[in-house]
């Protein structure tokens, strides 16, 4: 066995594998001769070797991958050997045992379903939709729908936690039917673009697939509420702009790089507006606070803050810098200035078609860190 091509496969399993299972097989690599299979009850993953591996077992999956990628020979045994998988390389033995199953008649990891049979391609433009509508999902995991990205009317994408709102409008079609890509497999499209050249729905599930690997995910029931697409559409009114300046790039790099070992559902950076000053501003909460200031060419009409994820920032930076919101003020109680429409918004156009993002503002705390 080819220790590389093994590892590169376990590396498309790995997206599947659950570090804290429910289930024993949600935490393993399913190996059954040229077939390798993995999930962990969101994603479903099987990948086709070209060589037989001449296995049939189920073998947790942090050890063997971590023997693997340090091993240097190109040619490794595998074998099943007094009842545990031996990984045989030169003169490095390594066993480990296998997974027990309560019923051994049943393995959660056979009854996977991979049966789509109409698919079609994973455009550039498909890819785009994901990758610029995703940060604007909800991470709640009870939330549905909106935990994912809709496709809607052939060319739209969609996703909100309803705080904020992420639309692209492609220039070519790019789904045949509405249907809204989970959570799982948003993040699949985005990091792994490259690999996926297809995809697929089929009985109430997305497929994606590349050369010799197929993901699969449940797509939740449900659908948006209608007052979303009529926000979306708000945007044309927002006559106002805010330039943001050049040094925004290197300021979002340096929040990402301290929020390298936040998890990437946290990370996220608080702009405040104040006058002619921006204020950058992120922690972890434990190890780090951190803030930076930009003058802006102008003053804003008002004062107010709002967080986004860097990088989400970072992909509307690579079109434009402007910043889209309604000076038509109103006064608050205490006399205070506020923005008459409570989000800003973002007109981005890339190659694949248009970008909106919007999201809602706040009035900064005084004296906080934003």
């Amino acid at each position: 066995m080819k220790r590389k091509d093994f590892v590169k496969a376990l590396d498309a399993l790995d997206w599947a594998v659950s570090s804290k299972p429910i289930v024993e097989e949600m935490g393993c690599y399913r190996i059954r001769g040229k077939n390798l299979r993995a999930s962990d009850g969101a994603l479903l993953v099987q990948v086709e070797l070209s060589e037989d591996t001449g296995l049939d077992c189920t073998v947790p999956a942090s050890g063997l991958k971590k023997l693997l990628k340090d091993l240097k020979q190109d040619d490794v045994t595998l074998k099943i050997d007094k009842g545990k998988l031996a990984v045989v390389a030169d003169r490095v033995r390594g066993r480990f045992a296998l997974a027990t199953s309560s019923d051994k008649d049943k393995n959660l990891l056979d009854d996977l379903s991979f049966d789509a049979e109409t698919w079609q391609p994973a455009t550039a433009q498909l890819k785009a939709a994901v990758k610029m509508c995703r940060f604007a999902a909800s991470k709640d995991v009870s939330k549905g729908v909106y935990c994912g990205v809709i496709l809607k009317d052939g060319n739209a994408a969609l996703a909100t936690d309803k705080l904020r709102i992420g639309w692209f409008q492609a220039k070519t079609d790019i789904s045949a039917e509405s249907v809204v890509l989970p959570a799982a497999a948003t993040a699949l499209l985005d990091k792994r673009a490259t690999e996926i050249e297809e995809w697929a729905v089929s009985n109430g599930t997305v497929y994606f697939r590349g050369k010799g690997v197929t993901w699969g995910s449940r797509i939740p029931a449900g659908d948006y509420t209608s007052k979303v697409w009529e926000y979306v559409k708000m945007v044309d009114d927002l006559k106002d702009k805010a330039e943001l300046p050049a040094s925004m790039l290197d300021m979002l790099r340096r929040h990402l790089d301290q929020q390298s070992e936040v998890l990437e559902m946290d990370r996220a950076v608080t702009l405040t507006f104040s006058g002619k000053e921006l204020k950058v501003a992120s922690t972890d909460g434990v190890r780090y606070e951190m803030e930076e200031t930009a003058e802006l060419a102008e003053a804003v009409a008002a004062d107010f803050a709002f967080e986004i994820k860097p990088q989400c920032l970072i992909d509307i930076l690579a079109t434009t810098s402007t910043m889209l919101y309604d000076a038509t003020s109103n006064k608050d109680g205490d006399g205070n200035t506020q923005l008459k429409t409570p989000f800003v918004a973002f007109r981005a156009l890339t190659a694949e078609g248009e970008h909106r993002y919007l999201t809602t503002i706040e009035a900064p705390s005084k004296g906080s860190n934003g």
